[in-house]
This record gives structure tokens, sequence and C-alpha cells, in this order.
């Protein structure tokens, strides 16, 4: 491996853990909405608009570093790298703070408010339906109960990895540039 091969790794990881850290907190940010989307349920329709668009901020940070650091041409493969390790950052710092949140802050609101909106809504079913839906939703909120927050932020960072290397797979295409820019 060449000297100019190295230069162009660690610009490539440098730049995309910049990229992560950005994403990362746009992500906590949003994240701030879901207990307030409980409290105001306009903001949880914010906190899903800002999700979609989340593969656009990828796309506009993916071209930047295209075009800074790689003279306008980049290949698919490398796009892909790029955008992986940025979503790999994103999910490192996101998951952090889930710890935090559902360590120290939360206190079950999240999971209490849940469980309120689930039994308003089976109060509104005919009893056979309110019995068998009831049980179920039931038993998937203990389920979601019996979680530490540990547990929480590492299911939410493979999530998010996994979400991110989709979303690199479909981006990467539209990022790929063989020759510069006239």
């Amino acid at each position: 491996m060449n000297n100019n091969n190295l230069i162009e790794q660690a610009v490539l990881t440098r730049y995309a853990t910049f990229c992560g850290t950005l994403m990362g907190l746009f992500w906590l940010a949003k994240f701030t909405l879901v207990p307030l989307g409980i409290i105001i349920p306009p903001l949880m329709l914010l906190f899903l608009g800002l999700s979609l668009f989340v593969p656009f901020v990828a796309y506009v940070m993916a071209r930047s570093y295209r075009n800074r650091y790689c003279a306008g041409v980049i290949g698919f493969g490398q796009a892909w790298i790029f955008l992986f390790l940025t979503f790999l950052y994103a999910s490192l710092l996101t998951a952090m703070g889930y710890f935090i949140y559902f360590r120290f802050i939360d206190g079950g609101f999240i999971l209490n408010s849940l469980e309120e909106m689930v039994e308003e809504f089976l109060s509104s079913l005919p009893q056979l339906q309110r019995e068998q839906m009831g049980a179920q939703m039931r038993e998937l909120i203990n389920a979601q109960r019996s979680l530490t927050p540990i547990t929480i932020a590492l299911q939410q960072m493979s999530q998010n990895l996994m979400l991110g290397a989709i979303m690199a797979l479909l981006i990467a295409p539209f990022v790929k540039r063989n020759v510069p820019k006239q």
C-alpha cells in the first residue's frame, strides 16, 4: 500500500468521523422530539419528517466529500464506504445518547405513555377484540420493559447500522462520478 492510499484512507476516515458526528447530533436532536411528541403530537410528525430527511443529508455529505477531497471523482465502493462509516459514527454517538436518556432521564415515561395510549385505544374496541389485542399489546409492552438501557442503546445502534448500510447502497450510485465535472 503506497503513501497516497494511506493518506486517502485517513482523509476518508477523518471526514466520515466529522460527518458522522454531525449526523449523530442531528439524530439526537431529532430523538428529543419523541418524548416531546408524546406530550405535543405535532412534534412526532416533525420527528417523522426529519427522519425522511436523513438520506438527503447523507447524500449532501457524501457529495461534499467527493467534491472537496476526491477532486470530483469517486467510485461506488469508496462512496459506500464513506457513507457506511458516516452512519457507523452517527450510530455510535446516538447509542451513547440513547443510553444516557434511558438510564438517567426517561424513568419509564415513554413506555408508560405508550401503555396509556394502548389502554385508551383498547377501551374503544368491542370486548372480543379488546381481549385478543390487549393481551398481545400488554405482552409487547412488558417485553420492552424488560430491556435495560444498554440493551436498548445496542439494539438501536444495530438497527441504525443496518438501515445505514442499506441507505448507503441506495445513495452511493447517486454520489458516484467517474469523470470530473467540467
